[in-house]
């Protein structure tokens, strides 16, 4: 099912950038939601409140930093959408402060995802956008490239903490 989706956006994509016509032309956006398995080296689910040394979800926020290096918030609340039995154990991380505060490059964002204390991850995520469409292209979790429309490296983004 997440695979017959990617494909349809990416066509959707390629049709409405091939479009002379932008205004008869679909517009979307790919909503900036991502599937995610957070495990510690056991296999266990950290995001489960049964897991002991587990994360809190209450607790964890993303945010961005300032031109003094400050953490910014940007988003405390609705992060997290519950698995369900297609997704597994995976949870949908949803982002909705999208902004150039947070542009790295052109079309390339990146987050930090607060998970305790002591633990930051980050996240960057690419886009294909044209005059009025947008999708994710590639996505990094900490430097590590997890998912990919080129190579279809697809999500869920799995991470395993040690």
């Amino acid at each position: 099912m997440k695979n017959l989706m990617l494909v349809s956006c990416v066509v959707l994509f390629i049709i409405q950038s091939c479009s002379t016509d932008i205004e008869s032309a679909p517009c979307f956006n790919v909503s900036y939601d991502y599937w995610i398995t957070l495990n510690n080296s056991s296999g266990n689910d950290l995001l489960d409140p049964a897991t002991i040394d587990g994360y809190r979800k209450a607790d964890i926020y993303i945010f961005e930093l300032d031109e003094k290096e400050d953490e910014q918030v940007i988003q405390e609340e609705g992060l997290f959408i519950e698995p369900d039995a297609e997704s597994g154990h995976s949870y949908m991380l949803h982002i909705n402060n999208i902004g150039k505060s947070n542009m790295v490059s052109e079309n390339t964002y990146q987050y930090y995802l607060r998970l305790s204390p002591d633990d930051v991850d980050t996240l960057k995520v690419e886009h294909m956008q044209n005059e009025c469409s947008q999708s994710n292209k590639a996505i990094w979790y900490n430097g590590e490239l997890v998912f990919d429309v080129v190579t279809m490296k697809e999500m869920p983004i799995i991470v395993t903490k040690e």
